[in-house]
């Protein structure tokens, strides 16, 4: 029996029955556009992170101006405890926006898809943006930054979300490292704009030192708001809604065709796979009512996904990025340098941080996530205990050289480990059913250990000095073990089959919904490896030909119950490669049967025919053309 890997029954199985009438026949639809495939995905990608350069832009701004003498100045010389307030407010709006805003869905709200999102997070950049750049006082700055919190937390969410949806299981890791590498982008941008800008404004009381970079990111929030009228949307979202909206399975087969560069989309066996897989994979989840659940249902069910993915970006915070990203003007002035040259390290460490994030676009994929994280714990460890004894040191001419050398390396390793490879796990671990509500958790925890940070470190650098840096190194221990020892590796796998190495239910379904009217249900190719290592309730599978109880185990065996015959029918074969067919069961001690985990009609799995394309607000996307 030829294998596939999706699930229809006898009545859809035909190749030609659900993909043309007699209208149509003879016929095929293309897509009418040539920028699809690694191209449109790439563009799309780059387009996108310009999300992740806005909360680069926005954290690594402040390093510089806080240190500005005009800035001082205006602002009445800033304590260390007001300029912790300044600069860590920021994360109280993310932390804020990551938890309300990202999970609106699950109270019943539904702005909209990623693209909405997104657009809704840049306006409220832009908005921020304006109030920071016309600042006349500290409660207005403090306002402003609050406010571009809010953006950020929405944004640093959902551009993560949106890559890995997009991102084949074979590219996801370049696509999720891009975002990164445009997030140090921004951070470079904002030291090297300030830089300039006080170059050009020297007059003591000229504020535009100081405004014009605030004035700057005004134009990459209104280029990523015009940006989202053009983008693809995620097709895993549009299948998450198509119950609500049935027209959004041919957007989203459109779309999954555009990623894959197939014009010939309804003939092509991959896009018609991957969009079978991701709708299968959603009418599990509403089998099994996963979008009616509590939210603490999803912590029980996936916990060692939202452990791994908030400890990672929490990690990512304690190992002290941000005590350099925020302060490194200040870590210089420890060190023994003063003005403008303290900036100017900034920007030339900033420079060396944007190159170190490309290694990981094209390793990630290659080697694994687990290895970047263990190469960089080192390195990062390393870096700080280097830091740390130098600055005991105190040498008047070695030690601040020796200072701008290792933070420059602890920026490397943590640009090519650390930096992109949290976020990358964030967003892929989770299941369709709380992808936003895992991804938003585990960004709310990292901009908490980020105000957490950015609070604690001018008061904690004012009285401890270098001994606080015995901190960060302690995390960098820390993270060596919890990554070699609890976090699994994630290279390859596709987003549906993560379970595959978390062990957990993410596509059981519950007895009562496992009805099917079709004459014969067939499951085929491979039972998803969420289903690995796992226990089976008792099922009942009704068909035509009679009613069959059901009890699979946990070496993948199936046994098979026909009440009416009184007779046991065992499935010696393994769960992932299993098939049900009506006649095999009635006569055959060794039929096979398929998982009443996965029972689903072909009508809910059919593929979207010629002519609703046709007849659709898609058509002017798509041409008809005779087959041959």
């Amino acid at each position: 029996m030829e294998s596939q890997s999706f699930l229809v029954d006898s009545r859809a199985a035909d190749s030609e029955s659900y993909k043309e009438t007699s209208e149509y026949a003879g016929k095929k639809i293309l897509l009418k556009s040539n920028f699809i495939g690694k191209p449109l995905v790439y563009f799309t990608a780059a387009f996108v992170s310009v999300g992740t350069l806005l909360f680069g832009y926005s954290q690594g701004v402040m390093a510089s101006i806080i240190v500005t003498p005009q800035f001082k100045l205006y602002f009445n010389d800033p304590t260390p405890h007001e300029i912790s307030i300044i600069v860590s407010i920021m994360e109280i709006g993310a932390l804020i926006s990551s938890i309300i805003l990202n999970n609106l869905n699950y109270v019943g709200i539904d702005i909209g898809g990623r693209r909405h999102m997104i657009r809704l997070g840049s306006l409220i950049f832009i908005v921020g943006g304006f109030l920071q750049f016309t600042a006349l006082n500290k409660m207005q700055l403090i306002l402003s930054r609050l406010i571009i919190g809010f953006a950020i937390g929405i944004l640093s969410s959902n551009v993560t979300i949106y890559l890995s949806e997009i991102a084949s299981s074979g590219s996801r890791g370049l696509i999720g490292s891009v975002q990164f590498v445009f997030n140090i982008i921004g951070y470079s941008t904002s030291i090297w704009t300030n830089y300039i800008s006080t170059a050009i404004f020297t007059a003591e009381t000229n504020n535009w030192s100081w405004r014009f970079p605030f004035l700057f990111q005004l134009f990459f929030g209104i280029l990523l708001f015009v940006g989202t009228f053009i983008v693809i949307e995620s097709p895993r979202y549009l299948l998450n809604y198509s119950d609500k909206k049935p027209y959004y399975k041919m957007e989203s087969l459109i779309v999954l065709a555009k990623i894959q560069g197939k014009k010939d989309f309804l003939n092509d066996d991959g896009v018609l796979k991957e969009y079978m897989s991701i709708l299968e994979h959603h009418l599990v989840s509403t089998l099994n009512n996963d979008h009616k659940r509590p939210i603490w249902h999803y912590f029980k069910k996936y916990k060692k996904r939202f452990l791994v993915a908030c400890s990672a970006l929490m990690l990512a915070q304690f190992n002290g990025i941000n005590i350099i990203g925020y302060y490194s003007c200040l870590l210089f002035e420890q060190a023994g340098m003063l003005g403008r040259k303290t900036v100017l390290m900034s920007g030339l460490n900033s420079i060396v941080y944007v190159l170190s994030t490309i290694p990981p676009c094209f390793l990630v994929d290659r080697i694994g996530r687990k290895k970047l994280l263990l190469i960089g714990a080192i390195g990062m460890g390393f870096s700080w205990l280097c830091i740390i004894l130098i600055m005991a040191w105190n040498n008047p001419q070695y030690t601040p050289k020796l200072a701008v050398l290792f933070v420059i390396i602890f920026n490397s390793f943590f640009g090519f480990a650390w930096g992109p490879v949290p976020w990358l796990l964030a967003s892929e671990i989770a299941p369709q059913s709380c992808r936003t509500l895992i991804s938003s958790c585990s960004t709310a925890v990292n901009w908490l250990s980020n105000f957490i940070v950015g609070y604690i470190t001018p008061i904690l650098q004012d009285k401890i000095h270098y001994k606080f840096y015995i901190l960060p190194l302690f995390f960098c221990v820390i993270s060596y073990l919890v990554v070699k020892y609890y976090y699994p590796e994630t290279n390859g796998l596709h987003l549906e089959d993560m379970a595959s190495v978390f062990y957990d239910e993410a596509t059981s379904v519950r007895s009562s919904s496992l009805t099917s009217n079709s004459h014969s249900i067939k499951r085929y190719n491979s039972i998803p490896s969420q289903l690995d290592g796992l226990q089976y309730q008792a099922s009942i599978i009704s068909t035509p030909s009679g009613r069959f109880d059901t009890s699979l185990n946990n070496k993948g065996n199936i046994n098979v119950t026909k009440p009416l015959a009184n007779k046991t029918l065992q499935s010696n074969n393994p769960m992932r490669d299993v098939l049900l067919q009506d006649d095999n069961i009635e006569g055959s001690d060794d039929s096979q049967v398929t998982p009443t985990t996965n029972l689903l009609t072909g009508q809910q799995l059919s593929v979207p025919t010629i002519d609703e394309f046709v007849s659709s607000k898609y058509s002017g996307q798509l041409v008809l053309r005779n087959k041959g």
